[in-house]
């Protein structure tokens, strides 16, 4: 299944194209659902699940779960089933 990036807003000639951060995360977001395919409900899961150990929002821990995926070089949804099997948890 894929799903739509939404159109990003128009814009005037000469206008600031520096990108939302909000967009850049639905951006990123759409484009990880897609690569993990099946895996898709357990990284929002796992994302549900930062967010109550961090006390933050759904969007920052799906942030917070990219950031850690990077800087161990593991795919995020190789993390997201650790958190999710509760091998991994997130310290505030």
């Amino acid at each position: 299944m894929a799903f739509a990036v939404p159109p990003a807003p128009r814009r005037a000639a000469g206008e600031n194209l520096a990108i939302d951060p909000e967009r850049l995360l639905q951006i990123l977001t759409t484009l990880e659902l897609e690569a993990l395919g099946a895996g898709r409900a357990e990284v929002h899961q796992a994302a549900g699940m930062v967010s109550v150990q961090l006390s933050v929002s759904v969007a920052e821990a799906r942030l917070r779960l990219r950031e850690r995926a990077f800087a161990e070089s593991r795919p995020l949804a190789s993390l997201a089933a650790d958190v999710v099997g509760r091998r991994v948890r997130f310290e505030a």
